[in-house]
């Protein structure tokens, strides 16, 4: 397994406690160059793509715990089970695209901060793109599995995160869309999304998860419904889904109706 982040103390830790078979690349997931990295250093190391990234926010401090039991899981999957890229990068808001602007005459808005679509969906497209690559040139090529994290606010969207509910719909569609081509389907590659509800990680504001402990604690999602729902991922051909997980929920959030395309379309 190959762990990236812009937090190096951070993805130290993890791969130091997960042993000999987790190697941590610093990584900015935005950065194609530094996304190519993460998976030819799991090629030239490991001979096969066998590798999970776990991205903290690169201006916040990680939750070592958390992100560790995702990563034991899956490591113990990989011993049995093809081959898995869980693209978990993100950051939260990067800008308020509503914020009045003081334009001089004659001037026009500076170009906005979009970090946060640059982290939260550039980066899942750049994992995409390299997963069905490298998992392609395994031998025995036995297919693959692209897990990206969405969110709720992938789903239903938010009134305060604009770009981050934008970048996290495109997640879910990314994965709505690839996860039908019929290529991929013969080659036994899936794609899905998790789209977790309130999560304590450190993408919370200072103070916010003190608060939500306190006064709606059954909002709070648990890492094993996280977990139930990329068990399934894992052990299943199940692709082209979104799962929401909120609390001790973990199930599918089926696109709306729409009449079928023609056949081959």
């Amino acid at each position: 397994m190959v762990i990236g982040d812009l937090n190096v103390k951070g993805g130290e830790a993890v791969a130091e406690k997960l042993g000999k078979d987790c190697v941590f690349v610093k990584c900015d997931a935005s950065n194609y160059d530094d996304v190519v990295n993460i998976f030819e250093t799991a090629k030239q190391k490991f001979g096969r793509v066998d590798f999970g990234t776990f991205p903290f926010p690169p201006h916040k401090r990680p939750t070592l715990r958390k992100t560790a039991r995702i990563a034991v899981s899956l490591v113990k999957k990989l011993n049995r089970l093809l081959i898995v890229v869980a693209a978990n990068a993100g950051i939260a808001e990067s800008m308020d695209l509503t914020k009045p602007i003081n334009v001089a005459a004659g001037q026009t808005p500076p170009k906005p901060n979009l970090k946060t679509v640059d982290v939260n969906l550039y980066g899942p497209l750049y994992a995409a793109y390299l997963a069905v690559h490298y998992f392609r040139t395994n031998s025995p090529a036995t297919g693959g599995r692209y897990v990206v994290t969405s969110s709720a606010a992938g789903l239903y969207g938010h009134i305060d995160l604009p770009l981050y509910s934008a970048a996290k719909f495109g997640c879910v569609g990314l994965i709505r869309s690839l996860g039908l081509d019929r290529r991929c389907i013969a080659e036994n590659i899936t794609f899905n999304a998790i789209c977790p509800g309130w999560v304590e990680t450190g993408l919370a504001p200072p103070g916010m998860i003190e608060f939500v402990r306190q006064n709606c604690a059954e909002i709070i999602t648990p890492m094993s419904t996280i977990m139930r729902a990329y068990n399934i991922f894992l052990d299943s051909n199940v692709s082209a889904q979104a799962y929401e997980c909120t609390g001790e929920l973990a199930e599918p959030r089926p696109e709306p109706d729409v009449f079928p395309l023609p056949v081959g379309c």
